[in-house]
């Protein structure tokens, strides 16, 4: 029987498909043999940073080399590493005799690294005489891009659980920091502490949600768990960002994706801790309507808040304890705050207004575009990746770098200690 023309089409794209999978990735893109995975609950928080900051050196040593000068002048490989790595900040000056100091856990996104947490993390302990604050490392993160396309969203639960439970009886409360996919990771530790009876040894006692992944947009995602198998890269890059991976792993997306699918939160009831939430309305990498719905329905009146970043993109949800804030009123550019433009300040010397590295990946790898984004201050403005499109049509010769820093920073983290008390 002869094989039809749309027939002859589908399997010359399979076969296409399968031979691209199977071709030998670039260093970067395959394992590194260092992968930092989820250690054992009774691990020593002190032999997790030592053993974490030895594998994530080793892999960046491994995969790239120093005279090549990969991420740039700027920074050496162990500078990148020293970035990359989990850490812990304390500050026990004020602490009394027998006082426990309250504590901050840290949980970076997908694809991210603890650095993008590093200035709130500072910024927590220098506001309280007695805090300590760690930053995780999730597996399958910072070391090279093909580490994560083995991680899968049972050792990012479990690294989460790691992390409270690294808490246990050194502290007087908890707050979980979570950015994207670490906000999920921290929603899904309360709902198994409540659901659970506690039965973690150390409790959970308000959440600040940033940039929180509670739905993902568009019909692609839902196919990531299957598209794996065939296509395991989208927007392969070079690797030039010090702080976090360029290239995404469709196999983590779909690990993530699964992981929302389980999380169920649209039938849980109210969450019973105060939960702060900051949201931009233009980020695109994550469902904003969906992360509205989970603060009016699914937390407690009477202890919920939401920062809202107003570019009117989307309409500010519809309920109790939403502050918005004008994202036109800024002295830096900004016409609206991207899904990694939260938890940085202006003045950070990576990603920062005049920081060292300017996100342009949405413009094509080797053009023009790419490399103006990248020098050129005068002609480019900041925004989310939505802007892009409407942006050449109203104004021609200007450019768009992707917002990496939050112009209001100071202002939000002064809302966040007031939430929590220390201010």
């Amino acid at each position: 029987m002869p094989i039809s023309k749309t027939a002859r089409l589908n399997l010359s794209a399979v076969i296409l498909l399968t031979l691209v999978a199977c071709s030998e990735d670039p260093a970067h893109l395959q394992p590194t043999g260092f992968s930092v995975s989820a250690p054992e609950l009774a691990t020593p928080f002190d032999q997790y940073l030592e053993q974490s900051r030895t594998q994530v050196s080793s892999a960046l040593q491994r995969t790239f080399t120093e005279d090549q000068l990969p991420f740039g002048e700027t920074y050496s490989l162990a500078e990148v590493a020293a970035m990359r790595s989990p850490y812990q900040l304390e500050s026990r000056s004020g602490c009394a005799p027998g006082q426990r100091p309250i504590g901050f856990l840290l949980l970076h996104g997908l694809s991210d690294s603890p650095y993008l947490l590093s200035a709130m993390a500072r910024d927590l302990v220098a506001a309280d005489n007695c805090a300590v604050a760690r930053a995780l490392l999730l597996p399958g993160h910072g070391t090279a891009p093909g580490d994560l396309a083995q991680a899968t969203r049972r050792d990012w639960q479990q690294a989460a659980r790691y992390g409270v439970e690294s808490f246990a009886g050194e502290v007087d409360s908890l707050t979980v920091v979570g950015y994207s996919a670490g906000a999920t990771l921290a929603i899904d530790l309360l709902n198994r502490q409540r659901e659970s009876g506690n039965v973690i040894d150390q409790q959970v006692d308000s959440l600040i949600l940033m940039s929180p992944a509670l739905g993902l947009p568009g019909f692609t995602v839902r196919l990531s768990p299957y598209l794996g198998w065939l296509v395991r890269w989208t927007g392969i890059e070079q690797e030039r960002d010090a702080a976090k991976y360029e290239s995404f792993s469709v196999p983590a997306g779909g690990q993530f994706y699964r992981l929302l699918q389980e999380l169920e939160w649209q039938q849980w009831q109210p969450l019973d801790v105060p939960v702060m939430m900051v949201v931009s309305d233009a980020d695109e990498t994550v469902s904003v309507p969906d992360a509205a719905q989970f603060f009016c329905q699914q937390l407690s009146p009477e202890s919920r808040q939401l920062l809202w970043y107003d570019s009117a993109a989307l309409q500010a949800p519809d309920c109790s304890g939403v502050t918005r804030v004008d994202v036109s009123a800024n002295d830096y550019r900004v016409r609206s705050l991207s899904h990694v433009g939260l938890t940085l300040p202006p003045d950070d010397p990576h990603y920062g207004f005049q920081g060292y590295y300017r996100q342009c990946l949405h413009y094509a790898a080797e053009t023009e575009q790419r490399q103006q984004c990248q020098q050129d201050d005068d002609s480019s403005i900041f925004a989310e990746r939505h802007l892009l499109e409407s942006l050449g049509i109203e104004q021609p010769g200007t450019l768009l770098r992707r917002t990496t820093f939050n112009p209001f920073y100071d202002d939000m983290m002064s809302r966040i200690l007031r939430f929590l008390g220390q201010e």
